[in-house]
């Protein structure tokens, strides 16, 4: 049976209303008056004062933000949106305050959460309100220290009772005054004797590096780095405070387990790390400039390895926002002879070039670079997106040579990564756009091709 109230009964019934708070709590809703820690990026970047009342905040003095917060631009749009209401999203403060659990506010204009209880006050700002850091102060200073010097030594050796004995020793030197240094890397090795790969003189100035000896050029996507004795110029990152937020081409790798990732180029070993499982951002501030195929080679706890190539390029494809690459390159091809110290060829190689970042997604470049006798011209760009980046170029040179290039990878901000390279040069006599150097290894044969003498 279903029980019923007659119409009188609800008549007479009391309802009840929410028509404010209990009796003498009615100052709780009144604006009042708080200084609280103002949190940006979950760093702590100084206080504000605040007029907090149930559902929303505002700044009592929002010009001041500002000054703590130079990255903000200084527009009426912005002066606008601080000037008033902003919801506290109460609902959204973290329960521990700075735990990578919480996830940040996401906002396509300026919010804030206000944590009343700990008087924390975390800003989030859209990226079109902030500004690009300036050249004027994120530099640092030249140093003042005598002249220095370090050198480190490595070597290997390797032999059997039945067979010869193979060994190679390594040096690196790198001799300091103040913002000039001279760098050398040497080998002593069987078959080869005494090597000098690089002996180079470097000045750098406040956004400018200056060379001149034997070192290698950057090169391009089609024809990779040359070594060269002769002198160059290109913009420098090295002395920015925050250089390595400047890397270009990330190394994303997914890894199933915690693994030991080392990085090969041209079969040698050039750093290595520990890193723990998930998708990873592999360290290549220690490689050098230009643009060539890495092996990674990752080793897992259980003993297993695997091994995967890619094709890198650093900072000089992709110039950082708001600042412009240029550089130019110019001298003789050197090649690699056994018992020669330094062997020079009588073919001139030259390189200049810029690249620009027209915004977060798009970057373009262009180099002229080639021979005395063969001019070679290319072109390219970057889109950069959530999902993945995409590099593009074509290369005409002036003995008709063509090349075209599509490389594809992921952001790694998904448990699916991918990568690809597709590239394909048609060279009119079938032989390298650029000289490649001879060389002699003891592991490995002598290419057919190399620079005149």
């Amino acid at each position: 049976m279903t029980a019923t109230l007659p119409m009188a009964a609800l008549a007479n019934s009391s309802v009840i209303k929410a028509v404010g708070p209990p009796a003498g709590f009615g100052e709780l809703e009144q604006p009042r008056e708080v200084v609280a820690d103002l949190y940006f990026g979950n760093r702590k970047v100084g206080e504000a004062w605040l007029i907090a009342q149930p559902g929303s905040v505002t700044f009592k003095d929002p010009a001041q933000l500002f000054k703590v917060l130079p990255e903000l631009r200084a527009s009426p749009e912005v002066m606008a949106r601080l000037s008033g209401k902003l919801p506290d999203h109460v609902a959204q403060v973290c329960p521990v305050p700075g735990s990578t659990s919480c996830k940040p506010l996401e906002t396509q204009d300026i919010d804030v959460i206000y944590d009343a209880d700990r008087f924390r006050l975390d800003l989030f700002v859209n990226p079109r309100f902030l500004n690009v850091v300036g050249s004027s102060d994120a530099y640092l200073q030249p140093p003042t220290t005598p002249l220095s010097l370090t050198s480190s030594i490595g070597g290997a050796i390797a032999g059997s009772t039945q067979g010869e004995t193979v060994y190679n020793f390594q040096n690196r030197t790198i001799l300091g005054f103040r913002n000039g240094r001279i760098r050398s890397d040497s080998a002593y090795a069987s078959d080869l004797g005494f090597i000098v790969d690089d002996l180079v003189a470097e000045v750098d100035t406040r956004q400018h590096r200056y060379a001149a000896g034997l070192f290698w050029a950057p090169g391009i996507d089609f024809t990779g780095r040359r070594r060269i004795a002769g002198v160059g110029f290109t913009t420098q990152f090295d002395t920015r405070v925050d250089h390595e937020a400047l890397q270009a081409t990330p190394l994303i790798l997914f890894l199933s387990q915690p693994s030991r990732v080392e990085i090969l180029i041209d079969g040698r070993l050039v750093t290595s790390g520990s890193y723990p499982a998930g998708n990873q951002a592999i360290d290549s501030s220690a490689l050098p400039d230009g643009s060539y195929t890495l092996l990674l080679r990752i080793r897992a706890p259980d003993g297993s390895v695997r091994e995967e190539r890619r094709f890198f390029v650093k900072s000089s494809a992709i110039a950082p926002l708001g600042k412009p690459v240029y550089f130019a390159f110019a001298g003789l091809l050197a090649n690699t002879r056994a018992d020669r110290a330094i062997s020079v060829s009588n073919t001139v190689y030259y390189q200049v070039g810029a690249a620009y970042r027209l915004n977060e997604k798009v970057a373009v470049d262009a180099a002229i670079l080639g021979t005395e006798d063969k001019p070679i011209a290319q072109l390219g760009g970057w889109l950069i997106t959530d999902v993945a980046r995409v590099r593009a170029a074509a290369l005409i040179s002036g003995k008709g040579d063509k090349g075209v290039l599509l490389q594809l990878g992921s952001s790694g901000m998904s448990k699916l990564n991918f990568s690809l390279d597709v590239r394909r040069v048609w060279s009119k006599t079938g032989e390298p756009l650029i000289p490649l150097p001879t060389y002699v290894d003891n592991f490995g044969s002598v290419p057919p091709l190399g620079h005149s003498r």
